[in-house]
């Protein structure tokens, strides 16, 4: 279906080389899990695995290590300022 590229390919890919090659990382460890998957793609555009699917073991880990810590997702992966808008430098558009 969809040439190889619709859901099932990626949860394919999710339940078989990326849950052996990931098992056993804590949420927490997100950076070493991410690099683990773009490293077992070995593909420049993740198109072996499937952005999809590395995108959504890498969020799915993220949410969790958000929830470990009682945290909204937002504030897990930005900083104290991450609910503020950030301030124009300059003008861009004049009316």
């Amino acid at each position: 279906r969809y040439l190889g590229k619709g859901v099932l390919g990626a949860v394919e890919s999710i339940n078989s080389e990326i849950s052996e090659a990931v098992r056993g990382f804590e949420a927490r460890e997100q950076l070493d899990l991410d690099r683990t998957m773009i490293e077992l793609d070995g593909t420049p555009n993740k198109e072996r695995l499937g952005a999809n699917a590395i995108l959504a073991v890498s969020l799915a880990t993220a949410r969790a290590a958000a929830q470990e810590n009682q945290l909204p997702l937002y504030r897990y992966l930005g900083t104290d300022q991450s609910n503020v808008v950030p301030v124009p430098m300059m003008n861009i558009l004049n009316g």
